[in-house]
């Protein structure tokens, strides 16, 4: 007997079931501009804001070839939105119609070929009160472009946080 895999990912719009979280998947991929959104009755919550905000990101870390092109929310919601329903219909198609947490990353290489790409996952639970949130280290290079580097780039201060809750023994 085979485990279905936790999660999906998609390249355009040919998706397949995956092992790597959301945050291992954005390191193991390219860097880019890249947004996390989650869905709600089974759409993508202010979806045009994160095309948006993601054509803007694009726009900030200097695009090159067909890159360009997706400066353009039109354009760019025409790619998304095939990797989107790519991973969620896979997702949904394995483990059924939960609210999902949906990971999108726009790469391109040095001749500005461009990749769209996708990750589903179970949406988390809310995070029990009171929430504590620390603020530490410089802020991202370029605050207004969201760059997956950024995913490995803080990974010290998660290092800082992981201590900060050890258990006290």
């Amino acid at each position: 007997t085979t485990t279905a895999q936790p999660f999906v990912s998609a390249i355009e719009s040919i998706a397949k079931p995956t092992a790597q979280t959301a945050k291992a998947w954005l390191q193991a991929s390219p860097s880019g501009a890249y947004t996390t959104a989650r869905t709600h009755a089974g759409k993508v919550f202010e979806w045009s804001a994160h095309v948006q905000r993601t054509a803007d990101s694009i726009r900030q870390m200097a695009p090159v070839g067909d890159a360009v092109d997706l400066v353009d929310p039109a354009r760019l919601r025409r790619r998304l939105d095939g990797a989107a329903g790519a991973v969620v219909d896979a997702y949904r198609a394995t483990h059924g119609g939960e609210e999902l947490k949906l990971t999108f990353l726009v790469s391109w290489d040095d001749d500005g070929e461009t990749t769209v790409a996708a990750h589903a996952s179970p949406l988390p639970p809310i995070p029990s009160k009171p929430v504590r949130v620390e603020t530490r280290g410089a802020p991202r290079a370029n605050a207004a472009a969201k760059d997956s580097a950024w995913v490995s780039a803080r990974a010290p201060l998660e290092k800082l946080q992981a201590e900060a809750h050890a258990p006290i023994n």
